[in-house]
């Protein structure tokens, strides 16, 4: 079997749904499934693109590589979605995303960057990463959303740093010396790309909630 087509009116795809199915290489996501349950698609190591409909991500293929960006419109990441994807390096998640699932991104052994454009923390399970492969760091849309975001004890974690991204350049913040560092280019709410393409500029200051933060360093992740 190398090609399944599910019909409207599937709401689920159950575990180990198509386990074993080695050969699998397509299969569709109607309009009308809101769960993927973890381990669907766990052994489909033909499927080489992205399966997702309008509103539910649903599978990202283990030999994908490099940066990814879920499509603007999703509501919904699926647990295990992302999970054993070794060779993704960075994802961004678009404004639409309410709750992202259980081990959503377990064993990414290459994370580097997670870029959340949702401007308040999204649903999520304790259990969102690997412990042993957190991102380097997480990095949020707005000054509003930097205050949500390291309010929130899940997403202020220890094992990871909370950035800043403003017109696509992340940046780390220092309260106590009023200072931000440049970490990475990412992309902006519109860009939705891996990097931001063409002439960037700088800032010499960012001004949060009234305080200034002078940029006095460009890490050397930001041209990575």
């Amino acid at each position: 079997m190398t090609t399944v087509v599910l019909s409207e009116g599937v709401t689920a795809i159950q575990y180990n749904a198509f386990y074993k199915c080695n050969r699998l290489n397509s299969i569709n996501i109607p309009e009308s499934v809101t769960s993927v349950v973890a381990g669907a698609f766990e052994t489909n190591h033909a499927i080489a693109e992205p399966l997702y409909n309008s509103h539910l991500f649903a599978y990202m293929p283990k030999a994908y590589e490099g940066g990814y960006a879920v499509p603007n419109g999703i509501t919904v990441i699926s647990a295990y979605a992302f999970a054993n994807c070794v060779n993704l390096t960075s994802v961004i998640v678009p404004a639409s995303i309410d709750s992202i699932g259980t081990g959503a991104f377990a064993g990414v052994s290459s994370f580097k960057y997670l870029t959340l454009l949702t401007p308040i923390p999204p649903k999520h399970d304790y259990v969102v990463f690997s412990s042993a492969y957190m991102p380097k760091m997480v990095f949020v849309p707005s000054a509003e959303s930097y205050t949500a975001y390291t309010g929130d004890s899940f997403w202020n974690s220890a094992s990871y740093r909370v950035g800043y991204n403003s017109n696509g350049i992340c940046y780390t913040l220092n309260h106590e010396a009023h200072t931000a560092k440049v970490d990475y280019l990412s992309a902006s709410a519109t860009e939705q790309a891996d990097y931001v393409t063409g002439a960037i500029e700088i800032p010499s200051a960012l001004n949060i909630y009234g305080t200034t933060y002078t940029v006095n360093a460009v890490g050397r992740a930001a041209s990575a």
